[in-house]
């Protein structure tokens, strides 16, 4: 089988390309699953009438303080 290999600038420009799309995958999957979290966490609060949607917004509103950025 016989193996073709690309020129060295389009293996950094691929590597490059991976490279970003690795980080924003890892970044995408830590954001869902803190949402997750607070969805499991608010959830059963909002259903018992232990807070309201203005409580939890508010709540939200300080998780959200915490983060980076947001795509």
């Amino acid at each position: 089988m016989d193996l073709i290999l690309g020129n060295y600038q389009d293996n950094i420009k691929c590597d490059s390309i991976y490279l970003i799309t690795a980080k924003r995958i890892s970044e995408t999957t830590k954001q869902s699953q803190k949402l997750s979290e607070l969805r499991d966490w608010f959830l059963p609060m909002l259903m018992n009438g232990k807070v309201t949607v203005g409580e939890a917004q508010q709540e939200l509103g300080m998780v959200a303080e915490e983060s980076e950025k947001y795509n």
